[in-house]
């Protein structure tokens, strides 16, 4: 017998007119497609490689400065070369900024093929540099360090898109965190053997060629997931309006421009603290900072993950301020080298968990380029800053005394405004942003 049942439900659903057939059905979730699928693990592989090469290098501006300072220009001031590593770190962010509009445009390749040769070219021409300052400056500084800036923001951006989850991302930056770490530690170690073999020229050189061939087999791997939509801005000053956004802008600019200070000046203090002027346990010092700042990446990831990124990042930045009035009271070699690992295991797991920072404060995804943009200017500005003055006060005073105390008090000064914008966006409670 036929099923009346059917019959009778079928004759009382209505029927669909020509314009409600017309409407698409919503969409759902898109799916990777096999291709997708196949090119995504690389997207990490060459995030990685361009981060060993664009932090790493910048990281390990601290082993240069030391060299520079004992051999290469000991004439000059401790506040005139660190405007060196101050102007290669800056150009990083100026670089990362200029780079962003130009990604988001569909312009991928070209920003990647231009970090690359610029990174590869600044560091050549400071193999040729005299023993002139101002070559140092511009190869080193403005060169390399856009260079560094180009590569830096589409190994940050496109990862991304390829892995939106904070669970994926906090995986990927954790990825990007260690290959920082071991690009820190191989070229700073590169420099100091080749350099003791084969003279300074032959150590930049070797690091240019290591750094040619690893960043354009990482520009040659990351690629878009789709096609842009649409064009990004510079600057959006409408995010003036939004509470505590002014906050965030002045605690990068306060915190990206002393954080580092410690990593700079770390084989100068343990030469002047042991009153020596060359050792190989000062060469390692900067390593050091780097391989704490392995299991500090994925700590503090980790942290991000479960507690929030803004409020692991102000804790990591409370962190750094204390333990640069600790570092007051470090003499002995045995003590300066544990202050290397755990301030480069603070001072790196701050660095990763920034751009989490940021995320996890933007009302929506849509315009987060823009505002990491706009935090880079303002640590790029910090970073202008910092270095010099920190160099000025060594200086002027002679003693690392002054410089610990106020880098000290600049980080501490920036956790409390942290703790300002987080009032601002979650009050008194425990939320987890």
């Amino acid at each position: 017998m036929p099923d009346l049942s059917k019959e009778t439900e079928l004759q009382h659903q209505p029927v669909a007119t020509e314009d409600e057939k017309s409407i698409p059905a919503e969409a759902g979730p898109t799916e990777l497609s096999s291709t997708q699928k196949r090119w995504r693990p690389w997207q990490a592989v060459g995030a990685c490689l361009i981060y060993f090469n664009s932090w790493g290098l910048t990281m390990s501006l601290g082993v240069y400065q030391a060299f520079y300072t004992t051999t290469l220009i000991p004439h000059e001031s401790q506040a005139r070369i660190g405007w060196i590593s101050a102007m290669a770190f800056a150009m990083s962010f100026f670089g990362a900024v200029i780079a962003g509009p130009l990604v988001d445009a569909g312009h991928l390749k070209p920003v990647l093929t231009a970090g690359v040769v610029l990174t590869c070219f600044g560091l050549m021409m400071t193999s040729l540099c005299q023993h002139e300052y101002y070559q140092l400056l511009l190869a080193q500084g403005v060169v390399m360090g856009f260079g560094c800036g180009l590569l830096l923001l589409p190994s940050m951006s496109i990862p991304v898109v390829w892995f939106p989850t904070p669970k994926g991302m906090a995986i990927v930056f954790t990825l990007t965190g260690v290959a920082t770490s071991i690009g820190g530690i191989i070229y700073s170690a590169m420099f100091h053997y080749i350099e003791h073999d084969s003279g300074w020229r032959w150590a930049v050189r070797a690091t240019g060629f290591v750094s040619l061939g690893t960043s354009t087999a990482g520009a040659m791997m990351l690629q878009y997931k789709e096609a842009p939509a649409q064009r990004r801005k510079f600057f959006n000053l409408s995010m003036w309006n939004e509470p505590g956004f002014k906050g965030v802008l002045l605690a990068a600019f306060f915190a990206w421009g002393w954080a580092f200070t410690p990593i700079n000046w770390l084989e100068g203090y343990y030469l002047h603290e042991q009153r020596i002027r060359h050792s190989d346990v000062q060469f390692w010092l900067v390593p050091i900072a780097f391989a704490g700042g392995i299991p500090g990446r994925i700590v503090l990831n980790g942290l991000a993950v479960k507690f929030g990124g803004f409020n692991t990042w102000a804790l990591t930045v409370a962190a750094c301020g204390i333990l640069n009035f600790c570092w007051m009271a470090v003499h002995t070699q045995a003590a300066v080298i544990a202050f290397a690992f755990f301030y480069g295991f603070v001072v790196l797991g701050f660095s990763a968990v920034t751009t989490l920072a940021i995320m996890s404060l933007a009302p929506d995804r849509i315009d987060v380029g823009t505002r990491l943009s706009m935090a880079m200017l303002a640590a790029g500005l910090g970073l202008l800053a910092g270095f010099p003055l920190a160099g000025q006060i060594l200086w002027s005073t002679e003693s690392f005394t002054g410089m610990q105390a106020f880098t000290g008090a600049i980080m501490l000064l920036t956790f409390a405004i942290a703790m300002c914008v987080r009032h601002v966006h979650a009050g008194f409670t425990l939320k987890v942003i």
